[in-house]
């Protein structure tokens, strides 16, 4: 992944992974729903202590890849080894070809600043897409976001830096879909009743 730009000092990017046991939510709707199954390609972006690709592999899918900056992968060496071992890929790049069926992004669009690193991580995840092929994106929605101490960000208008040093940026439904539609995609679910739900949950197909 490229290295986000630091909108402030003191932006640790590793420390926005937190260590799940659990897969997203809308990961696992989706499985659960028939709409992610093998033997389908996928790609799990900022997979951070691989809450999703771990699910994945439990659940029969035998072509998970990831990616993630280095400080994350050392900070979690064990899980990333025995993701490996079992068959999972650890890429240091995002293929620029047509390589996979599902490209997953869960909690980390809002985590990356500025704008421009959100945009060319998109326009990549979209490259890496065959035809058909599905983006399954979650953001923390503006009720979600509650830490204490958040500095605004010098570059992003709502953006904040944490008191744990890591940056978040307060989304929209609007937001969310508007970004999705300039790489090119078509929105083909969007589980969000009200703009400002505490959880986005979108899929964008690449037609």
């Amino acid at each position: 992944m490229t290295r986000a730009e630091a909108c402030c000092s003191g932006v640790v990017l590793s420390n926005s992974a937190v260590h799940f046991t659990t897969p997203a939510p809308f990961i696992r709707w989706n499985v659960e729903a028939g709409s992610l199954k093998p033997p389908a390609r996928i790609l799990d972006l900022g997979s951070g202590a691989l809450r999703n690709a771990y699910y994945l592999q439990r659940r029969g899918f035998t072509h998970v890849s990831v990616l993630e900056i280095p400080e994350t992968i050392a900070r979690f060496a064990k899980l990333y080894s025995g993701f490996a071992k079992r068959g999972g890929r650890i890429l240091k790049k995002i293929p620029d070809r047509p390589a996979f069926d599902v490209v997953i992004c869960t909690f980390v669009l809002e985590t990356i600043c500025p704008a421009s690193s959100r945009h060319r991580l998109l326009r990549a995840a979209v490259t890496a897409l065959r035809s058909g092929g599905k983006f399954v994106l979650s953001v923390r929605g503006q009720d979600d976001i509650k830490a204490t101490c958040l500095t605004a960000c010098k570059l992003e208008r709502r953006g904040h830096v944490t008191s744990l040093g890591t940056f978040i940026r307060e989304l929209t439904v609007s937001d969310v879909k508007s970004m999705l539609t300039k790489e090119g995609l078509t929105i083909t679910i969007a589980r969000n009743r009200v703009e400002n739900p505490r959880i986005i949950n979108v899929i964008g197909t690449k037609l």
